[in-house]
């Protein structure tokens, strides 16, 4: 199910490395620096040239090429997700960006962009509600039940078919 990809597959380091990079509404927020912090791997410069494509045209067999060669690990969940990003490229490298935070333990940095990107006018519906949902999951590690309760409505009125 597609859901559970969008929802729970983390794309590699190198890559989320890349694109917190080189997507230029960055500018001004630390996002790179934060997970140039949690990832405790280098750039790879390998597949910066890749990476900009994907964020502005989508992801090609040549790049999918590309990823596979350099980036350890990657596979075709995470070609799904990359396949996507082009569209609407700032919510949905939050997203990624946010879904490695939590995976690293650090839903504190999960929140912080998630609110930014959902306060972003118009957010990308898909982005928005799987937000809500990993909000939702955030304030669940911190044990905050109010918050928790607050993303799982917004997720609710967003997308009431939403499967988790």
């Amino acid at each position: 199910m597609s859901e559970n990809i969008f929802c729970h597959v983390v794309l590699p380091r190198e890559i989320i490395l890349s694109l917190t990079k080189l997507l230029p509404e960055f500018e001004g927020l630390d996002i790179y620096s934060d997970v140039v912090s949690a990832a405790k791997t280098n750039y790879n410069d390998k597949i910066e040239d890749a990476a900009l494509e994907t964020l502005s045209s989508g992801l090609s067999d040549e790049f999918k090429t590309v990823f596979s060669d350099n980036v350890q690990g990657c596979n075709q969940d995470h070609f799904q997700i990359m396949s996507v990003i082009f569209r609407s490229p700032y919510e949905k490298v939050v997203l990624e960006a946010s879904k490695f935070f939590l995976a690293e333990e650090l839903p504190e940095l999960a929140i912080k962009y998630l609110q930014l990107m959902i306060r972003k006018p118009g957010c990308d519906w898909w982005s928005f509600y799987r937000s809500c949902y990993l909000l939702r999951q955030s304030f669940e590690k911190m044990y905050d039940d109010d918050r928790k309760e607050h993303y799982n409505e917004l997720l609710l009125l967003s997308n009431e078919y939403f499967p988790f």
